[in-house]
């Protein structure tokens, strides 16, 4: 026994305890997939804490330099002050008469005046030439800097840059000096030389935070020494910094903080609760599915230990349930062996009586599922007793009995109703209440098989809806499977209420854009759209009788508020946006608009009123242009920046911009991969074969991974949870987000991503789908053909791909050939019976010639074939 490793085990389960118990059990594991999660958190958290402190660190910069700025501009300002006031005393006349006196006493008194009109100021000193030159008396009230300064003046005739003097004494100041000229020939007759405070200098402390510092320096020798303020300390290694120089000075600004570290700010506290935190719910999250697996190990290796003890005792070989699919498929290989190893003993044939009594128990037992009695129990006729004739005659009639109940179930569920993805059929002559009631059986038992217990049921407008329904969830509350009704509700109602509780399954009644005479089922089990192998299972169990039984219930659900509310705390938009809504007449009536007003949207109403009459009508189809000429005119009647569109249950998207064009959904999507891709570099964008080739391209310049794929909503879906994937889309309009929500296609929630993005844009909606062009496009050009019919074209059709020389061939699902200015597409719908055509290309020449390659290639395989184009 592995499941825990542990003695007591087997003493729960009843059986014989071992000397001692080898190899890792379950628990062992979760510890290690507990503890590689957490590490693989831990280092999550380091990461953050990394990024988190390069972006402090950039901004910082950005504080630093807007700051820096700021006090650059307002010193240069105070010296372009200081040098205007030379600047005017240049020619000034006093100062001229002053200094051709010559007298000291006179120069002395001009010194006084000139010095109350620099405020501030320590000194205003004017000096003749001669007082200049080598051994004059301006060497005696000047420091060797400022002597040097009024030289340089005296010799260029030019106001000198600002400076610092006497840099690191008592007496340092800030120092400037400017030429007076005779006003004629420009001879420079004597120099005024101004002394200022540091205080000059703005405050460097001021608007700063504690953790930055601004200082004022000059260069001084081969040294740069501050200024303001002088016990500066050193840039630290590796601290963000920026310097500026000043206008008309030799200082600058050097500014710089104290680098952050990788869990300053507080930071640590805050990761270190959130990691326990999340650690917990790690705990927990991953406890309640280990219970479950516990608990359905121990029952599954109890089930292989009774065989073992039935084939021992050469007892008919008990029926079982598995709850671990892996160990089912074990389970079911040990009774296949056993059964080939260990021949049963011999049964004596029963009473009329004690079979009765057997066949009531039998009933009574609803864990028992459907079998055909005899089908399992095989009797050597040597093995026989006296009055084995009778006994075979009952098991043959039995036989008989079982073969006759499959045929009877397999006339009632016709195969073409079991497509790639969901089921559709013809009301009537292929679906049918009992056919539906089969339905709900299966899904309930195929649910139940997985270990759950509650399915979502929910069914568009259409009038045979209401008794398909009702037939659904009585075939699932046999099945012992609890029903949520949600009533007429969209599909991607359906599937949030089922991936809020744990990933339940779901059945929704509808055919989506099919005509009115049709209906189907779409199918969730386990969290997950049921694939093409899922839904032909549920056609085999059918078939097979193998049902559960219980009584289930069913309980009446209104989950729109729920779903609103979970998109709202979704989504923020920057700006209200102008909306038109063409619901028609579907389920999305209700829906779309409280959706959108709640989103703070200005909402004009098309066809949302629920009316399932008029919406057989229309049977919208949202990726068809056709389809929503009526909403491109409502939203340029409307001014709006945008039309959506939704067909019958909800989950395909239909877009016309803001002069009423319509959108193809593969533009949407490289709207929406361009931003998810800013945020996501490098991740896979999947998209199907009927898009455009330009989908691939722009989804590259944005920095993803174009991944091209099977067309329909499963593979979709299925597609982009195998991927890890952000995004998808289909040109059918589904839109599947694995970003921020659930992975399944879900027209209103991509409708309210949409807006998010656009929002964000100032420009019109129009001009912002300009920047994701595409080919000249045909739509998909349908071809209606007898059920089984398309089959055989498209097999002959793929077996001429060898046969296009130098064209780019992709048959992952039909036939899609790439040219140098186009593409080409032939496939089987997954909905209805017939072909499915599409073209684009760069210009309409290349279009037509890209055509013609598949007309002609359809004489030769289907020569009859009334193609649309």
């Amino acid at each position: 026994m592995l499941w825990n490793g542990s003695k007591g085990a087997y003493a729960e389960e009843g059986l014989a305890v071992p000397d001692s118990v080898d190899g890792f059990g379950v628990g062992t594991y979760w510890w290690i997939a507990y503890l590689a999660a957490a590490l693989v958190l831990l280092l999550a958290l380091i990461g953050a804490a990394v990024i988190f402190g390069a972006n402090d660190s950039r901004m910082i910069e950005h504080y630093l330099r807007g700051y820096s700025g700021t006090l650059v501009q307002e010193t240069s300002n105070r010296v372009a002050a200081v040098r205007g006031q030379l600047q005017r005393w240049r020619n000034d006349p006093g100062l001229r008469a002053a200094l051709l006196n010559g007298r000291a006493d006179v120069l002395r008194d001009k010194e006084a005046e000139l010095e109350l009109l620099v405020p501030g100021a320590l000194a205003v000193m004017v000096f003749t030439n001669e007082e200049i030159a080598a051994g004059g008396s301006a060497s005696q009230r000047l420091s060797f800097a400022g002597l040097d300064m009024v030289q340089r003046v005296r010799d260029g005739d030019r106001i000198a840059p600002m400076e610092a003097h006497r840099v690191r004494q008592p007496d340092e100041h800030l120092a400037i000096a400017g030429p007076i000229t005779d006003g004629k020939d420009g001879e420079v007759l004597g120099v005024v030389h101004i002394e200022l405070p540091l205080s000059l200098l703005p405050g460097t402390r001021s608007g700063a935070g504690t953790q930055s510092n601004f200082v004022f320096r000059q260069r001084v020798g081969d040294d740069i020494v501050p200024v303001q303020p002088a016990d500066a300390k050193p840039v630290p290694v590796g601290a963000p910094s920026v310097r500026l120089p000043i206008a008309d000075t030799r200082l600058d600004l050097l500014a710089w903080a104290s680098p952050p570290g990788l869990f300053s700010g507080g930071l640590l506290p805050l990761l270190a609760g959130l990691y326990v935190l999340t650690l917990a719910l790690l705990g927990v999250a991953l406890g309640m599915p280990y219970r479950q697996l516990r608990r359905g190990v121990r029952a599954d290796l109890a089930s292989m230990v009774a065989l073992a003890e039935d084939a021992v005792a050469q007892r008919a070989l008990r029926s079982t349930r598995g709850r671990v699919r892996e160990l089912v498929v074990a389970t079911d290989a040990l009774r296949r062996r056993l059964r080939e190893l260990s021949p049963v003993r011999s049964v004596t044939p029963k009473s009329a009586a004690e079979l009765a009594a057997l066949a009531g128990d039998a009933q009574d037992d609803e864990a028992e599922p459907d079998l055909d009695v005899g089908l399992d129990l095989e009797l050597p006729a040597s093995s026989q007793p006296d009055g084995g004739t009778a006994s075979g005659d009952r098991a043959a009639a039995a036989t008989s009995a079982g073969l006759a109940t499959s045929q009877e179930r397999q006339a009632k569920v016709p195969a073409d109703i079991f497509r790639a993805y969901d089921i559709r059929g013809l009301l009537g002559s292929q679906l049918t209440d009992e056919v539906m009631r089969l339905l709900g059986r299966a899904v309930g038992s195929e649910a139940a098989a997985q270990g759950q217990r509650t399915c979502v049921v929910a069914r568009d407008q259409r009038p045979s809806g209401g008794g398909f329904a009702a037939a659904l969830v009585a075939g699932l509350c046999e099945s012992g499977c609890d029903v949520l009704d949600l009533g007429i509700a969209p599909t991607p109602l359906a599937y949030h209420a089922a991936c809020v509780r744990g990933a339940a399954s779901a059945a929704i009644v509808t055919a989506s854009h099919n005509p009115p005479e049709y209906n189907g089922l779409k199918v969730v089990l386990g969290g997950r759209a049921a694939n093409e192998e899922q839904i032909q299972g549920l056609r085999e169990r059918i078939l097979r009788g193998d049902f559960e039984r219980g009584e289930g219930r069913c309980t009446a659900l209104d989950y729109t508020d729920d779903y609103v509310a979970a998109i709202r705390d979704d989504i923020t938009l920057a700006r209200p946006m102008k909306l038109v809504l063409d619901c028609g007449f579907a389920t999305a009536c209700k829906l779309a608009p409280m959706l959108y007003r709640a989103l703070d949207c200005e909402i004009t109403e098309l066809d949302c009123d629920l009316d399932p009459d008029q919406a057989d009508q229309r049977t919208l189809d949202p990726s068809q242009p056709k389809n929503l000429y009526a909403l491109g005119d409502a939203v340029i009647g409307a001014g709006a920046d945008l039309g959506l569109a939704f067909d019958a249950d909800g989950d395909r998207l239909g877009v016309v911009d803001s002069a009423g064009k319509f959108i193809a959904a593969d533009r949407v999507l490289m709207l929406l991969a361009a931003d998810v891709l800013a945020r996501a570099p490098g991740s896979d964008i999947v998209y199907d074969v009927k898009s455009s080739h330009r989908v691939g391209a722009s989804v590259l310049q944005s920095g993803g991974r174009p991944v091209m794929w099977k067309s329909g909503h499963s593979f979709l879906k299925q597609k982009v949870r195998e991927l890890g994937a952000p995004l998808g889309g289909e040109l059918t309009g589904h839109i599947v987000f694995g970003e921020r929500w659930n992975g399944f296609d879900d027209a209103f929630y991509a409708g309210a991503r949409l807006l998010e993005v656009l929002a964000l844009d100032p420009r019109s909606t129009t001009e912002v789908f300009d920047d994701f062009p595409v080919g000249i496009c045909t739509p998909e050009l349908f071809v209606p053909l007898a059920p089984g019919e398309d089959a055989g074209i498209m097999q002959s059709v793929l077996a001429m791909a060898d046969r296009l020389d130098g064209v780019e061939v992709n048959t992952i699902d039909g036939l899609r050939a790439e040219f140098d200015q186009g593409w080409g597409l032939i496939r089987s719908s997954n909905t209805r019976p017939g072909l499915v055509f599409r073209f684009e290309a760069d210009d309409q020449t290349a279009l037509d010639k890209i055509q013609d390659l598949y007309r002609r290639m359809m004489d030769l395989v289907a020569p009859n074939l009334n193609l649309p184009f």
